[in-house]
């Protein structure tokens, strides 16, 4: 007959272990984004302003992608060219 003291033991080992890793899998996931998809993009986008790819290489993926959808909307973003006269 098994002591309820171990069984308790085991069932909160358990959920500390499965928990741990759970939480290892989600940091590593966050890292990966950040390598794959934030930092290419703040590279490419702030090439020649070290200050502004800092503060852009901080931010997540989703912020990125609402900060692009946020601008996209804004019409004063288009350069207004000067025509071409003849």
């Amino acid at each position: 007959m098994k002591t309820p003291i171990k069984t308790i033991g085991k069932i909160i080992f358990s959920t500390i272990l499965i928990s741990g890793i759970v939480f290892g899998i989600n940091q590593y996931q966050n890292i990966m984004d950040k390598k794959n998809y934030v930092e290419p993009y703040c590279a490419a986008k702030y090439q020649h302003n070290v200050d502004d790819y800092k503060t852009c290489k901080v931010m997540t993926p989703t912020q990125i992608l609402t900060d692009l959808k946020d601008k996209s909307n804004i019409i004063s973003e288009v350069v207004d060219l000067p025509t071409i006269k003849m």
